[in-house]
């Protein structure tokens, strides 16, 4: 009996129950892309949360990099950026002039500044779930995921949710503006809820 369960003890861990039992009704890959081009994988935050959720709740659905039904394509996108565009260039372009009476009421390279954050910008993950079994591949889902930007230390204060504190010799980019901060794992959940639901 126990020689028995030994074995059933090294089977289960060799081939994970995922792998034995479980009855895929929706297999599904995971690609990133920034626009330009496209590639396989999911962030670390995605994969955690999928080791951590995909037995118990997002059973039926299989990960499969070899034959997928479906493939979920995220990406993180700044919206409206262009809305602080001339002020970032700006603020960088006086952080980098030399110390001078000119500049110094303004800051300089050496001093920490403030970026205070547009309700219209944000920094949000996009997801775009493709049936691969038609063709050509349909859209079949889109989905978004932000989170508020995070509480950031400021010295021995705490800064707004609506503001970044940039430090000594780092330069403002637009996603210093950003109220919000891409959350790729809020996008993937929403598609993977789409699919356990299909």
């Amino acid at each position: 009996m126990t020689k028995m369960l030994f074995s059933l003890y090294l089977l289960l861990l060799l081939f994970p129950s995922s792998a034995l039992g479980q009855e895929c009704k929706a297999r599904f890959s995971v690609a990133y892309t920034d626009g330009k081009t496209t590639q396989p994988g999911m962030s670390a935050d995605q994969l955690k949360f999928w080791k951590q959720n995909a037995e118990k709740k997002y059973k039926g659905l299989c990960l499969d990099d070899e034959k997928p039904q479906f493939l979920l394509v995220w990406s993180d996108v700044l919206e409206n950026a262009h809305i602080s565009q001339g002020i970032t260039d700006d603020v960088n372009r006086i952080r980098r002039a030399p110390t001078s009476t000119n500049t110094r009421s303004q800051g300089n390279e050496k001093s920490s500044m403030r970026a205070i954050s547009s309700a219209s910008i944000h920094d949000t993950a996009y997801v775009f779930l493709f049936d691969l079994s038609q063709e050509p591949a349909a859209m079949v889902y889109k989905g978004k995921g932000e989170a508020a930007r995070p509480l950031e230390a400021a010295g021995q204060s705490r800064t707004s949710r609506g503001s970044t504190v940039v430090r000594g010799n780092e330069t403002v980019s637009a996603s210093d503006f950003s109220r919000t901060i891409a959350d790729p794992v809020e996008a993937m959940k929403g598609a993977l809820e789409w699919l356990k639901k299909k």
